[in-house]
């Protein structure tokens, strides 16, 4: 089979006619029997060099003009499609949240029962292999839905009353274990900083705080040196 070729003008009247919806992407696919594949890479190589596709790129430079078009095309393209945008956004949004809603209205808190969706909570079992908050999830749109699944399979449900108390023990013996932990090395360090009674003599000796012919010293040498 032959391959087909099309011109440039043939590429960018059918790209013009889908980004002013005069007419569907399915609907070119099945007028022109053009693959989908085909028609996509046209559609990608248009938003990225605007009335210049389809030409040999070896003519074409990066100059601050082709820029400056470009940068325009993309705040064009970003206007025209802004609300659509939006709308799907808010549609996935949406469809996550009516997720965690169906989870909690057949789920209770683990400690008290309470099962009211308005305060129930995700609470993560170990802390440290959490990766998102999943409240905040939703509003920030950090994924889809498996990646949301996989999230809530490391939780616990609780109700926000006991969600608190549970943080605040747990705050409440890490900080304990802290200052312990603090103390006990203050405590260490202040013994190994005490100075040996043969220390202490050799010190002063160094000093010339006494002489070295003087009674003190033979005394302390000598109890030194007893059994």
């Amino acid at each position: 089979m032959q391959k087909r070729v099309f011109s440039r003008e043939f590429k960018l009247d059918l790209i013009r006619q889908i980004t002013s919806g005069q007419k569907r992407y399915s609907e070119v696919c099945r007028e022109y029997a053009i693959a989908e594949s085909i028609l996509s890479r046209w559609l990608r190589e248009y938003r990225e060099r605007g009335e210049s596709a389809f030409l040999p790129k070896e003519s074409e430079k990066m100059t601050r003009e082709y820029l400056e078009r470009k940068r325009a095309w993309d705040r064009s393209y970003y206007k025209r499609h802004k609300i659509k945008r939006q709308a799907a956004a808010a549609e996935r949004k949406y469809r996550l949240y009516e997720y965690l809603q169906r989870i909690k209205a057949q789920a209770r808190c683990k400690y008290c029962d309470e099962n009211h969706p308005a305060v129930l909570q995700f609470h993560h079992r170990d802390p440290k292999e959490k990766e998102f908050d999943v409240s905040t999830f939703v509003y920030h749109q950090k994924g889809g839905l498996k990646k949301l699944e996989a999230e809530i399979a490391k939780c616990d449900i609780l109700c926000a009353n006991c969600h608190l108390k549970h943080h605040y023990d747990n705050d409440q013996r890490r900080l304990r274990g802290l200052v312990e932990s603090v103390i006990d090395q203050i405590e260490e360090a202040e013994q190994m900083s005490i100075p040996t009674e043969e220390e202490e003599i050799a010190h002063t000796v160094y000093n010339n705080y006494i002489p070295e012919s003087s009674d003190y010293l033979t005394e302390a040498l000598s109890d030194e040196m007893e059994p």
